[in-house]
C-alpha cells in the first residue's frame, strides 16, 4: 500500500493542502480555499494538469478538511483515508523554542498552545488545524514546520529591536522573520545553479505576503519582517514599516481602539488602502497603471521604493558581495513590470558589463549578468520543503 504526505498551510481565512507521493516526485494534488466562511468561499484545485474552480459558500476550516478527505476517496486519488499517516504543518512562528522543525508531541503541542500570542493572525489557526487533522488521524505522524526556523542564524544585533531591553529578555520581542520554508527552496536551487556551497544573496519573495532576506555564507543574515509578518516591505494589504507613533495619532483623531488599528494595519492598508481597492490584487493594480490611473502609480512606485530601500540596505549589509539577486513568489515570478523596473535601477547602479539573458536554465531565469552578480528569478516551492522536513522524520 502506498503512503503519501500531506502538507497543510493555513491562513485566517485560507487553507492550502497539498498531497505528495512519498518519494516527493510528484504533488498529486494541490487545494486551495479561499475567504473560508464568507459567502464567496472559493476552491481552487490543481488536480492530474486540470485546474478546478468551485464556489463552497461558508465552509469553515473543518469542513474544507472533510471536503478535502472526501475528494480524495471521491476521485480515487488514494484508495484509503489510513494511507495518509505523515503530515507536515506549516507553522508560521515557532519563537525562540523552536530552532527547527518538529514532531508534535504532547510537550511540544503544550509549548505551541502557549506561544499563540506571538502571532495572534496565524498560530491559532495553524494549531486549530493541526488539532482537526490530529482528531482525524491521532496515530498519524504529525510535523511543525516554521517559517522563522531558517532565520535562527540572525546575529543579535540585527534581530533585537532598539528598545528597553527586558521587553527581549522577559517577552522575547524580537525580530523573527518569516517565509523561510520559501528561502530555503530557493536558497538550494541556487546553490545548483552556482555549483556553490556558500553563496550571498539577496532574496526577495514579492507575492501578497512579501518580505526580502539577505543570505550570508548560505544562512540568513538578516530579513525585512519582524516579530510578525507586518513589518518591512509595503505589501497587498498590509503597511510594512511605519513610525509607532501613527498608531497612537490614529487613536486620538478616530478613537479606534489598538486591534481596530492593528486589524487596518494587516488587512485594509498597503496596496488596497493605498489605492483604495477591494483587494489588494497586484494584478488589478497593475491594470490601473496601464490605465494611467494617477493613485495606482503613486501606490506602485510606492511598493517599488521600498523593495529597492531594502535591497540597497543588505548590498551595503553584505558588503557589496553578492553572487546574485533573485525575485521569487507569485509577483516576483510573475510581474514584468517589476522585472524591468528593479533592472533600470541595477543598470543606473552597476554600469559596467551588464549583459541582458532573458533565458531559461533548469527552470531558473536569467534576467541579466553584471560584472560581480546575477539577477535571477527561481519560483519557489514552499510546500514541496515543508514535505522535504516531514520526510527526515520517517
Amino acid at each position: 500500500m502506498n503512503n503519501y504526505i500531506l502538507v497543510i498551510n493555513s491562513g485566517s481565512s485560507s487553507l492550502k493542502i497539498s498531497l505528495f507521493d512519498f518519494s516527493l516526485k510528484e504533488m498529486l494534488i494541490s487545494f486551495n480555499f479561499q475567504a473560508l466562511n464568507a459567502e464567496d468561499c472559493t476552491l481552487f484545485a490543481n488536480f492530474k494538469g486540470k485546474k478546478i474552480t468551485e464556489k463552497l459558500p461558508n465552509f469553515d476550516h473543518e469542513k474544507t478538511i472533510n471536503f478535502f478527505l472526501n475528494f480524495l476517496i471521491d476521485k480515487k486519488i488514494i484508495n484509503s483515508i489510513e494511507q495518509l499517516k505523515y503530515f507536515g504543518h506549516r507553522y508560521v512562528q515557532g519563537g525562540e523554542f523552536f530552532q527547527k522543525s518538529t514532531i508534535i508531541d504532547k510537550d511540544n503541542e503544550e509549548i505551541l498552545e502557549q506561544i499563540m500570542d506571538l502571532a495572534p493572525l496565524h498560530n491559532p489557526v495553524n494549531f486549530k488545524t493541526f488539532k482537526i487533522f490530529k482528531k482525524n488521524f491521532p496515530n498519524g505522524l504529525h510535523v511543525a514546520v516554521f517559517d522563522t526556523q531558517f532565520h535562527t542564524t540572525i546575529p543579535i544585533e540585527r534581530f533585537l529591536f532598539p528598545i528597553p531591553y527586558s521587553y527581549y529578555s522577559n517577552h522575547k520581542i524580537r525580530k523573527y522573520g518569516f517565509h523561510g520554508s520559501s528561502y530555503m527552496y530557493v536558497l538550494e536551487k541556487a546553490k545548483e545553479y552556482f555549483k556553490k556551497k556558500k553563496l550571498n544573496l539577496i532574496v526577495c519573495h514579492i507575492g501578497a505576503g512579501s518580505s526580502i532576506c539577505a543570505i550570508k555564507d548560505s544562512k540568513s543574515f538578516d530579513t525585512s519582517m519582524g516579530m510578525s509578518p507586518l513589518g518591512g516591505i509595503m505589501m497587498g494589504t498590509r503597511c510594512g514599516d511605519i513610525d509607532p507613533s501613527v498608531i497612537e495619532f490614529i487613536h486620538q483623531k478616530t478613537n479606534k481602539n489598538l486591534y481596530e488599528i492593528t486589524n487596518e494595519l494587516n488587512r485594509k492598508s498597503g496596496i488596497k488602502g493605498v489605492c483604495e481597492l477591494e483587494t489588494g490584487d497586484f494584478r488589478n493594480l497593475i491594470s490601473l497603471v496601464e490605465e494611467g490611473n494617477i493613485q495606482a502609480e503613486i501606490t506602485y512606485n510606492m511598493f517599488l521604493n521600498r523593495i529597492i530601500e531594502y535591497i540597497g540596505r543588505y548590498f551595503f549589509a553584505l558588503k557589496g558581495e553578492v553572487d546574485a539577486f533573485i525575485l521569487t513568489a507569485g509577483i516576483g515570478e510573475n510581474s514584468q513590470k517589476l522585472h524591468t523596473d528593479i533592472l533600470d535601477y541595477l543598470n543606473n547602479i552597476f554600469k559596467e558589463n551588464m549583459e541582458l539573458k532573458h533565458q531559461e536554465i533548469n527552470g531558473i531565469k536569467v534576467l541579466a549578468k553584471f560584472k560581480n552578480f546575477e539577477y535571477l528569478v527561481i519560483p519557489t516551492n514552499e510546500e514541496l520543503v515543508i514535505a522535504k522536513e516531514v520526510k527526515k522524520f520517517i
